[in-house]
């Protein structure tokens, strides 16, 4: 049975420091009290994070030719692409005016998709050639992709992945994916640490960008986290993606409620049958 009950209703732009979506909030429990349990209530989260982001809108080629003595010359180039949303067709024009811009042997990338009469696999496929009308062949050299934290989703592959052309060609290894992200955390100090300290998921790939992500508990018991018994006035938030990286809410502000409260077990309902996790 839940006792106790306190609510507090969090609108980042009264921050006492941090930005949107990371941020310290000062929190006045009333006095000689303490709660056990928390609960994120509802919250609404503009979707005003971008697809590409900075400091992880990046990637990489390495072009290595072959000398007439037998000997290898390795390049590589970075490619940094604009923040910001795109769809498939646009983000491939700008890929290829970038990296046939930066190519260090002025080779020539092409990137190719399913079209609108064919089967559309999700996949891109990568030819280049070393001139007009030339493939890549293993006896010129051999060119790569690499990437590091951002973009190989878009690109369709995996995180801290190289990938290598066959000759002059490459296919995603993954489906791409154009969706700007569709999984959140929201993390925070007041509950027990583990490695996370996830207050609440939220999943929200049917909000479009540019909209609002509105999210209500249909089960406190299930979505209650247990307090760390500090009870501090000053309570960290953050909001991250899946992978724990920051989610930029680019001037806008989120807002939730949250529910503190002691739990009264009764003999219908005993501790051990109050799960939290």
């Amino acid at each position: 049975m839940i006792t106790d009950k306190f609510f507090v209703y969090i609108d980042s732009n009264k921050r006492i420091e941090g930005s949107d979506a990371s941020f310290k909030y000062e929190i006045s429990f009333p006095p000689n009290k303490t709660y056990s349990h928390v609960c994120v209530l509802r919250l609404a989260i503009p979707k005003s994070y971008y697809l590409i982001n900075a400091p992880n809108n990046y990637f990489f080629i390495e072009e290595e030719t072959k000398n007439a003595d037998g000997s290898a010359n390795l390049q590589r180039e970075k490619i940094t692409l604009p923040i910001g949303n795109v769809g498939r067709r646009m983000f491939i024009r700008n890929v290829l005016t970038l990296i046939n811009t930066a190519s260090p042997n002025g080779w020539t990338y092409k990137i190719a998709y399913s079209g609108i009469e064919d089967f559309d696999d999700g996949k891109l496929g990568f030819s280049v050639d070393v001139s007009e009308g030339t493939p890549l062949t293993d006896d010129a050299g051999f060119a790569r992709i690499i990437f590091e934290n951002g973009l190989y989703e878009q690109f369709g592959f995996d995180r801290f992945s190289t990938n290598q052309f066959d000759e002059a060609y490459l296919e995603s290894k993954n489906v791409v994916k154009f969706q700007a992200e569709d999984t959140l955390y929201l993390h925070s100090d007041i509950i027990k640490k583990d490695r996370r300290s996830i207050l609440q998921d939220i999943f929200v790939a049917n909000s479009l960008s540019f909209s609002n992500i509105v999210w209500e508990c249909n089960d406190i018991h299930c979505n209650s986290k247990e307090l760390n018994g500090t009870m501090n006035e000053a309570v960290s938030f953050s909001l991250t993606d899946e992978n724990d990286y920051p989610v930029g809410l680019n001037g806008r502000n989120m807002v939730f409620t949250l529910l503190f409260y002691n739990v009264n077990f009764s003999d219908k309902m005993s501790e051990s049958n109050f799960s939290t996790t």
